[in-house]
């Protein structure tokens, strides 16, 4: 089933992922195996004490993906995506692009360093049927621009235990 599955992502332009779930929302995300003939080879950092979520990282570069979960800020979701926005903005990071939907977020922009991030933010369910926020954050440096083309594959991945 998994050859399938792999021969049906490759038709369709999709790289093959595996699968990661993470803390205690029941996050998950699909990380990519690969990207035009490169393996990519994903390192979890340690969790966070708190078990919101997992960072990973693609050795040998300077891309990292965190999938997370957390309450609301607000009581609405355009609040909480604001929230966000404000909060980057208040760590000297651009926000050169926000969308949004009545349930989804997307902000992106650039760190102080030079760092590349989108972050993406939607409701979700977690694993004992309460609403939260599923987010999913994808940084690289200046020299892994070409980890651009998997961002929106990533991002499109998340989902809470519910969904």
């Amino acid at each position: 089933m998994r050859n399938f599955a792999l021969l049906f992502a490759l038709m369709a332009g999709v790289a093959a992922a595996d699968t990661w779930e993470v803390g205690r929302f029941g996050v998950s995300i699909d990380l990519p195996e690969s990207h035009e003939g490169r393996s990519l080879v994903w390192r979890a950092d340690p969790p966070p004490a708190n078990a919101d979520g997992q960072r990973f990282r693609v050795d040998g570069t300077s891309v990292s993906v965190a999938a997370y979960g957390g309450y609301a800020m607000t009581d609405d979701f355009a609040g909480t995506a604001e929230e966000a926005r404000v909060f980057a903005e208040q760590d000297g990071s651009s926000v050169t692009y926000r969308a949004n939907g009545p349930d989804w977020a997307v902000l992106s922009g650039r760190r102080t360093d030079g760092t590349v991030y989108y972050h993406r933010m939607e409701i979700a369910q977690s694993c004992e049927g309460k609403d939260f926020v599923a987010n999913v954050m994808i940084e690289r440096g200046a020299e892994d621009r070409w980890f651009d083309t998997l961002t929106g594959q990533i991002a499109k991945s998340l989902t809470g235990c519910g969904d």
